[in-house]
């Protein structure tokens, strides 16, 4: 049975980096090519593939939404990347991985409990069930009308400004105990570093919300309008829209549904890696067929 694949280059990064603090430097992937040759060896060695292609993880969610240009704000479980991208190309000097994500979400969803002397079983499945974005920020901290959640286990628990509270926070780290500015004003200083200036209203104008926490109901939203407030008026942020014949949690799962748009081009159009080509030049040959 023939074997072949597009890899997102983020995850074997993020395995020989958990042992490491996250950090505010620019994002660090695919920079180290002995992991994309590490890769590429795996694929073909220890999986027999008989093609593969490589391609970065924010370029990837890109193409779910049919776009090669714009910024991506991936929200995950423990980081948060910035990824400037044109034309299919990371630029790493505009990227930035910020140290918080769902998980962070998790413990002042069960903080938020505690205050009011609640235990949650399950402060993850809660959140994702309570987690929405206010309008306005002004009216982000309004206590909102009391509704009962359910959790599989059977535990009723009533939810009144958590849920806003908790998408608040994840525009804004600092409410998390975090030394980071807001996520809004961190993604508009990675656009500026771009010296071209058509090239920032590019990037600005295809903003996709991408990963777990784009789930939050409004959050797109609220996180454009607050991109606005604080742009420059040579920029007018606009965010990426999920075309409508993709199916439900694109956005969620964009890298993947990426790769599988990636995939139908590039294997039938014999752009990727085959057997032969690694047979020739080895490991390296990704450097020269997965720019």
């Amino acid at each position: 049975m023939q074997q072949q694949a597009v890899q997102p280059t983020n995850e074997l990064n993020s395995q020989n980096s958990k042992s490491a603090p996250a950090s505010r430097q620019p994002l660090k992937i695919p920079v180290v090519q002995a992991d994309r040759e590490q890769l590429t060896q795996l694929a073909f060695e220890e999986f027999n593939m008989t093609g593969f292609f490589l391609c970065d993880q924010p370029v990837l969610s890109l193409y779910s939404v049919g776009k090669i240009t714009g910024t991506v704000v991936d929200l995950g479980h423990c980081k948060t990347d910035i990824s400037v991208i044109a034309e299919g190309q990371v630029n790493y000097h505009s990227t930035k991985r910020l140290p918080y994500g769902g998980a962070d979400l998790d413990k002042l969803m069960a903080s938020l409990l505690e205050q009011r002397g609640l235990k949650c079983s399950d402060p993850q499945r809660l959140k994702e069930l309570c987690a929405r974005a206010s309008s306005l920020p002004s009216s982000s901290e309004e206590a909102a009308a009391g509704e009962v959640h359910t959790l599989p286990d059977g535990q009723s628990i009533t939810i009144a400004g958590e849920g806003q509270q908790l998408a608040q926070a994840l525009l804004n780290p600092s409410l998390l105990g975090k030394d980071l500015s807001d996520l809004p004003s961190a993604t508009v200083t990675q656009i500026m570093q771009h010296p071209d200036g058509p090239t920032r209203k590019a990037f600005a104008e295809n903003v996709l919300l991408c990963g777990g926490g784009s789930c939050i109901p409004d959050l797109g939203t609220r996180f454009v309008t607050e991109l606005q407030s604080v742009s420059p008026p040579s920029l007018q942020p606009a965010m990426c829209n999920c075309p409508d014949y993709m199916p439900e949690h694109t956005l969620k799962y964009s890298s993947w549904m990426g790769a599988a748009i990636l995939s139908k081009m590039v294997f039938q159009q014999n752009q990727h890696i085959t057997k032969l080509d690694y047979e020739e030049a080895g490991p390296m040959v990704v450097h020269k067929k997965c720019c």
